[in-house]
Formats: C-alpha cells, structure tokens, sequence
C-alpha cells in the first residue's frame, strides 16, 4: 500500500491552533492504517503548534516546517506542505477539521482509484466534536471554479503532483478552482461515497474571519477571467 502525506496548514487560529491540532492528531494516533507522514506547515509567530509536535513525535511521523513567506495566505501555506510531501499520495487536512474515525485512512487507501489520480470523500459537519449532522456527497458542476459542490479541501486525497498547486490569489474559492484545475488535467475523481473527514463549524473559521463580500466579489473576477474567456 502506499504512503500517505497528510498536509496540515497551520496557524495561532485565534489561540486555539494548538488545541485544534491535537485533537486531529489524536485521532492520527489511532488510525489503522500507519504508513503515513504529517506535514505541518506553521504560519504561527509563536511556538504554540511546534511544542506540540515535539511531544507527538514519538506517535506520528512529523515533518515541522516554520513557514515565515506569506504569512496569512491559506494557500500559500497548504502549498508549502504539498512541495514538501514525500508520499505517494497527498491528503489535504484542515487544521480545525479531523478524520472521521480510526479506520478513515484504511478507507481512502482501498477506495483510491490510481486510475483516476485524486478522490474526494463525503463528510459530516459539527459544532461540538461529539453530534454530526449534514452530511456533504461531493459532486461536479461546469462552473466548479466558482460554485463549489465538491466541498472542503479537506475531503481531498490526491496523487503527489507538484506541479498542482493551490493559486495564491485565491482564499475564498481556493478549493474548488484547485478541484477544476484536478478535472482539468485528470478528468472526474472517484468519489468515495462513505464520509472520512468531520468539518468543524465555528466563529473562528476562516470563513467567518478573513472572508468579506469585497473579497469575494474580486476572486470571482479573478476567475470569471481566468476561465469564462477561453
């Protein structure tokens, strides 16, 4: 089977980075499937995400990486962790979103089609770590780069092409151009319809931070160029 790269962006998130990640390491603990590195790449001023990957050393394969060069660009930094990835395959993981349970990482590995270079996975949403509900299937549209019906990045699990980075203009549509961007050169993924991956709602999202109308309004321009004129 192969090794699995499990890229993590990192940030302070208001003060709870620390404890965000770790509850998603927790679960990486306990997964069934072991041949796995986690790539941290840490946007943070602080020491906070790195003292903790100190002590998880001795559970989990770490990669640290202190990420100083465009700070506060999402996309910059989950491209940091994809360029220095050394496994076979890629998965995208949110720093406030955690697998799913002990068997997710099994799961993404039997159902990943080699054939089809990326795989996206159903996933639930959650306030509270302890209900779900919402359970997102991820499906494709033709305007994908601007209405995203795939979901978070976090359901992502690719094949390890560098050449396929997340654009740094982006944040708000960030996900789902990179989604048409993996259509464009690999064609429909496999979509596995079994959730692996527990998207966290709450106030400190970068959604409900960073994001405002002005902002989107200029990457749907952005993009609207990019891909409606050709």
């Amino acid at each position: 089977m192969p090794k699995i790269s499990i890229v993590i962006p990192c940030y302070e998130m208001f003060g709870l980075g620390s404890f965000m990640l770790n509850h998603s390491l927790s679960i990486l603990e306990k997964q069934t499937f072991n041949d796995f590195e986690v790539i941290i790449s840490d946007h943070s001023v602080d020491d906070n995400i790195l003292n903790l990957c100190l002590n998880k050393r001795q559970s989990i394969d770490i990669k640290y990486i202190r990420n100083e060069k465009n700070r506060g660009s999402p996309s910059a930094n989950v491209n940091n962790g994809i360029i220095n990835s050394s496994g076979e395959l890629i998965k995208i993981l949110c720093q406030d979103d955690y697998l799913y349970d002990e068997t997710s990482l099994m799961e993404t590995v039997r159902n990943f089609d080699y054939n089809k270079k990326w795989l996206v996975s159903a996933n639930w949403h959650t306030k509270d770590r302890l209900t779900f509900s919402n359970i997102h299937m991820p499906r494709y549209n033709k305007r994908l780069y601007v209405h995203n019906t795939i979901g978070t990045h976090s359901c992502l699990t690719m094949i390890n092409d560098k050449d396929i980075l997340f654009d740094e203009n982006l944040i708000w549509f960030m996900d789902c151009e990179y989604f048409y961007r993996l259509y464009l050169k690999y064609g429909l993924p496999r979509i596995l319809r079994e959730p692996t991956i527990i998207v966290t709602l709450w106030e400190g999202q970068v959604t409900n931070t960073i994001i405002n109308e002005e902002i989107v309004k200029k990457e749907r321009v952005y993009l609207e160029n990019k891909y409606d004129k050709k």
